[in-house]
């Protein structure tokens, strides 16, 4: 879960056109050496994950970080092509490592980049994690830290353990039912926006049986002359296309899907609001969670309504620092700043793409349309 924006925060990020350069990067990137040595010492082998988008400069300047953490003695697994920022905290989980560090602008226009930092769970830094690294960037101790032998560069696919992290996280059986039957309208368009979900969605899918076409599925840094934001007026050429092909809905992930925006079959966009309140209806009614669910102060009124109904917890995000204060808690859903989806502890980071699919199972389960599905979600919480 992504913590509260902070002044400090904003030295973790810039523009390409405004002097964010290598030279911001690599002293970022010996900050987490200090900060890493710091809370490990010298004596454990410490592994850092590095991932970037498919914005400008993103892959260089991720190279240019895992050059410096490998020099300092770090072990460094380098991705081998543009991944989703969900995609880099499932590897950072899976593998084991301690750290992670992601190049990319999330959904900013494209100028806009950063380097997000992991920690051991895939989670963000939290907001003391944030300051300490601030810290640290600030003083005379960014430099080089020469103490320990240079460490090869491992470069490595790391969709491979987002895939398999997503199929753990959905149940086969109902999208292939669901595909099996000539009734059902099994058919979705996906629209990455030129981001980094590239088409994860698509192929996804189509081994369960499903019919599905990702537009602007290649990464390109302008995203196609977009601000790669998945909300409507960015998404004309989905919004056309769903009724054409007669999809059952319509997904869009953001430039590095950690969220998404979707449309129903007849080209209407479904609120965000809608979204999170359909996919908590799902984790209740369908896959049988049960945990409380963290809000935001705004955007999220139809979840805890739901919640008040369901006799479920609601914990206001802004009595905590992030995820790290509920992580033990068995929480099962964040709605983060009324649009990051967040699904529980294994989630770690908000996931546009595992959303967009749970909302996909939700229907194939439900074995009736998104829109009517929709409707009745509403009326069960007197909204």
């Amino acid at each position: 879960m992504i913590p509260r924006e902070s002044a400090r925060t904003k030295f973790l990020k810039g523009r390409l056109d405004e002097g964010f350069n290598e030279d911001r990067v690599a002293r970022l990137a010996h900050s987490l050496v200090r900060y890493a040595c710091d809370i490990h010492g010298l004596k454990k082998e410490i592994n850092v994950a590095i991932g970037y988008d498919g914005r400008k400069e993103s892959a260089r300047f991720a190279s240019i970080a895992a050059e410096i953490v490998s020099n300092s003695g770090l072990s460094v697994m380098l991705s081998s092509g543009v991944v989703p920022t969900p995609a880099l905290s499932a590897f950072v989980r899976q593998q084991r490592c301690d750290f992670g560090i992601m190049l990319t602008g999330g959904y900013g226009p494209p100028p806009q980049i950063g380097l997000e930092f992991k920690d051991s769970s895939g989670a963000p830094f939290s907001l003391r994690q944030v300051e300490k690294l601030f810290s640290i960037y600030s003083s005379r101790e960014a430099h080089p830290l020469d103490v320990l032998p240079r460490r090869d560069i491992v470069q490595l696919d790391f969709l491979p353990d987002y895939q398999s992290y997503l199929q753990n996280h959905l149940s086969s059986g109902a999208f292939e039912s669901f595909a099996r039957d000539p009734k059902n309208s099994a058919n979705i368009l996906i629209d990455s926006m030129g981001g980094a979900g590239q088409t994860i969605i698509e192929d996804f899918l189509v081994t369960k049986g499903w019919r599905a076409q990702t537009l602007f599925g290649t990464p390109e840094p302008q995203f196609f002359d977009r601000i790669p934001q998945p909300i409507p007026e960015n998404l004309q050429a989905l919004k056309y296309n769903v009724s054409v092909v007669n999809a059952q809905i319509g997904i869009a992930t953001d430039g590095d899907a950690r969220t998404c925006g979707l449309l129903f079959g007849n080209g209407e966009w479904i609120d965000s609001q809608n979204v999170a309140v359909a996919l908590l209806w799902h984790l209740l009614e369908q896959k049988g969670k049960q945990g409380p669910v963290i809000v935001s102060s705004q955007g999220t009124e139809r979840v805890e309504l739901l919640c008040k109904k369901r006799g479920i917890p609601a914990i206001d995000a802004e009595s905590i620092k992030g995820v790290h204060d509920v992580k033990n808690e068995g929480w099962i859903l964040a709605v983060v700043n009324g649009e990051g989806l967040c699904l529980g502890p294994d989630s770690a980071e908000c996931d546009g793409i595992l959303a967009s699919l749970l909302f996909v199972e939700m229907i194939a389960m439900a074995g009736k349309p998104g829109r009517e599905l929709m409707s009745d979600i509403l009326r069960e919480i007197g909204f």
